[in-house]
């Protein structure tokens, strides 16, 4: 059973850019403790832009974002992204090590103590082996560098994950390695999910509620083949 407090909470929240026209409309939506909420609709919607305000990567033009019923704007950057963690869909590693990549979300001299173990265990959820901490980031598949970066994601071990179309380009065995780790994340770390995607077998797979995105707002549906239907996603 869900707390009743959503963890993320979008209230009446619009966005537009600088020519006033709005991508999102007075959009509500609540994201709870353990769910993994997917948004569907086509491409130029606001799906991305919706995740983007969440981690304050954008800022809204109106309305609130909450959370844990806190204002976003009332938490520091640097503090909200190590909660709420946002995952773009083409992987960004800077040149060098895989382990380097992985300590970036860490200030110099302020490692955690139990660094090593952290990323012992964040590997292997990923389903890497630590061989890896050595190759550099340009040896990597597509694949491969999605999972360090989605290890590099959790390894603030954040309360939100915000993902945007993660399956982009991945193979079918890269894809099923995916959805087994953050499956297994939403029950280990009680981590919420929001996420994006165009595929329908990965919607049904990840995500156990499923919400449309279209004129700027969004529209629960019970189940993900709607949306493909109606909407031609």
């Amino acid at each position: 059973m869900y707390n009743e407090q959503p963890l993320l909470e979008f209230r009446d929240v619009s966005f537009r850019y600088n020519n006033g026209e709005d991508v999102l409309h007075k959009l509500s939506l609540a994201v709870r403790e353990k769910e993994s909420v997917v948004i569907l609709g086509q491409s130029g919607y606001g799906k991305s832009t919706l995740l983007k305000l969440g981690s304050r990567l954008l800022e809204a033009s109106d309305g609130t974002i909450l959370y844990k019923g806190i204002n976003i704007h009332a938490i520091s950057p640097l503090v909200l992204r190590k909660e709420i963690a946002y995952l773009s869909q083409t992987p960004c590693l800077l040149e060098g090590s895989v382990e380097s990549n992985l300590l970036l979300p860490f200030r110099k001299n302020e490692f955690p103590h139990d660094l090593r173990e952290r990323i012992s265990n964040i590997l292997m959820l990923v389903g890497l082996n630590e061989s890896f901490l050595l190759r550099r980031s340009h040896e990597l598949s597509v694949g491969e560098k999605q999972r360090i970066a989605l290890a590099r994601t959790l390894i603030n071990r954040p309360s939100v994950l915000l993902l945007d179309e993660p399956n982009t380009a991945l193979d079918e065995e890269n894809i099923r390695i995916l959805i087994h780790s953050l499956k297994h994340i939403i029950q280990r770390d009680a981590i919420s999910m929001l996420v994006v995607t165009h595929q329908l077998d990965f919607a049904k797979k990840l995500g156990n509620r499923f919400l449309v995105l279209k004129k700027g707002r969004v529209k629960e549906i019970e189940c993900p083949e709607s949306a493909f239907a109606k909407d031609g996603l």
